[in-house]
C-alpha cells in the first residue's frame, strides 16, 4: 500500500506488488477502509489482481478502481456494526456489473451509475474484469436538495437518462484529477457533482437550468470538458451539444455569453491554441500542417490559415520554422 509522501489525502494500491496469498486480504482491507464495511468475495483468493487509486476532493473521496471479477456485499451485519453514513456512486467505465438494492436488480453497463446507501443492504457483482470510478459522499451533502433525511430512490442512474451526459463528464473530470495535487477547484467540483447526483435522484435537468448562477456553473463545467475532449470533431454544432446535455440551444448560447464569448469563437480560439502548440512541438515536426489542422477540428484549410494569421500575426509555416 503506497501513500505519496506529504499527502495524506491520496492512496495508491496495486495488489500485484504483494505476495499472492496476501493480495485479496489487502483488497478487502482497502475497500473497507476507504468506502465502508462490506464483505468482498472472489472465486479464488490465492491471488487477486486489482489496482486502487483514490484522492479526497473536499468532502468527497473519489477512487479509480480496476480489478478482476469478484463481488461485494453489505448485509445487516455490517450495517449494525458500522457508523458509516455515506452514499457511494459506482460509475462503470468498462466491464459490467449486476447491482441489487431494495429488492431491485439492475445490470450496470459502461456509463451507468449504481447508487449505494450505507444504511441499506446491497450486492454488487462485478461480472467482468472492470474499471470503475467510485465516489463516496457524506449523506449530509445532499440535504439541501433531497431534504433533511436524504435517501436514494433510484437504484441506478442510466447512461441514457437526462443526467447521463452531465454525470459522465463529471466522473471523467474527477478521474483525471485523482493523480494530481489538491487545488482550489476541488470544492467547486465536489459541490457541483453532488448537486447533479442529487438532482438525478429527485428532479429534472430543468431544475439546474433554473437554479441561478450556480446552476449555470454546474452545467458549464461538464460542457467545457466535453468540448475539450472533442475539439478535433469538426462537426460539433450548438444543436448537437445542447441536445447531448438536455438544454436548449438558446440556453447554451446564454452560458457562453456570460463568459463574453460565443460558442463558435470559443471553439476557434481553443483550436488555434492547440494548433500553435502542435506546430511548435519538436516531436511533431514531420506532421504535415494540414494534418495538424484537421486533427484539431478545422475542415477548411484556407479558413484555418486566415484565422491563424489573424490571431498570431504569422502563418502556420512561419510559426513552425521559427
Amino acid at each position: 500500500m503506497k501513500r505519496p509522501a506529504g499527502d495524506a489525502k491520496t492512496l495508491l494500491v496495486r495488489t500485484r506488488e504483494m505476495p499472492a496469498h496476501d493480495q485479496f486480504a489487502l483488497w478487502r482491507e482497502v475497500i473497507c477502509k476507504v468506502f465502508m464495511e462490506m464483505e468482498p468475495h472472489a472465486e479464488s483468493v490465492d491471488e487477486f489482481n486489482g489496482s486502487f487509486e483514490s484522492r479526497e476532493f473536499g468532502p468527497l473521496t473519489v477512487a479509480s478502481v480496476t480489478a478482476q471479477q469478484h463481488w461485494v456485499r453489505r448485509s445487516r451485519t455490517e450495517i449494525s456494526g458500522s457508523s458509516s453514513d455515506v452514499f457511494l456512486f459506482h460509475f462503470q467505465v468498462s466491464g459490467r456489473s449486476c447491482f441489487r438494492r431494495r429488492g431491485v436488480e439492475e445490470v450496470v453497463m459502461p456509463g451507468d451509475i449504481a447508487c449505494i446507501d450505507a444504511t441499506e443492504p446491497f450486492d454488487l457483482s462485478l461480472a467482468d474484469n472492470f474499471h470503475s470510478v467510485t465516489v463516496k459522499a457524506p449523506r449530509q451533502l445532499f440535504e439541501s436538495i433531497l431534504g433533511p433525511t436524504p435517501s436514494l430512490p433510484r437504484v441506478k442512474i442510466g447512461r441514457e437518462s437526462e443526467f447521463g451526459a452531465l454525470l459522465r463528464e463529471y466522473m471523467k473530470l474527477t478521474q483525471r484529477n485523482i493523480s494530481s495535487e489538491s487545488s482550489e477547484n476541488d470544492l467547486d467540483l465536489s459541490s457541483h457533482l453532488c448537486d447533479v447526483l442529487a438532482m438525478a435522484q429527485s428532479g429534472k435537468i430543468g431544475d439546474i437550468v433554473h437554479s441561478s448562477n450556480k446552476g449555470r456553473s454546474v452545467l458549464l463545467t461538464p460542457i467545457l470538458s466535453y468540448l475539450y475532449d472533442n475539439i478535433g470533431n469538426g462537426a460539433i454544432t450548438p444543436t448537437a451539444v445542447a441536445t447531448r446535455f438536455g438544454i436548449s440551444v438558446r440556453y447554451l448560447h446564454k452560458l457562453f455569453e456570460e463568459m463574453d464569448v460565443t460558442l463558435g469563437r470559443w471553439l476557434l480560439l481553443r483550436r488555434l491554441e492547440m494548433c500553435f502548440q502542435d506546430l511548435t512541438d519538436p516531436d511533431l515536426d514531420n506532421m504535415p500542417i494540414s494534418s495538424i489542422a484537421y486533427s484539431r477540428g478545422f475542415n477548411d484549410l484556407s479558413y484555418f490559415g486566415r484565422s491563424f494569421k489573424s490571431h498570431y500575426g504569422a502563418t502556420p509555416r512561419e510559426v513552425r520554422n521559427k
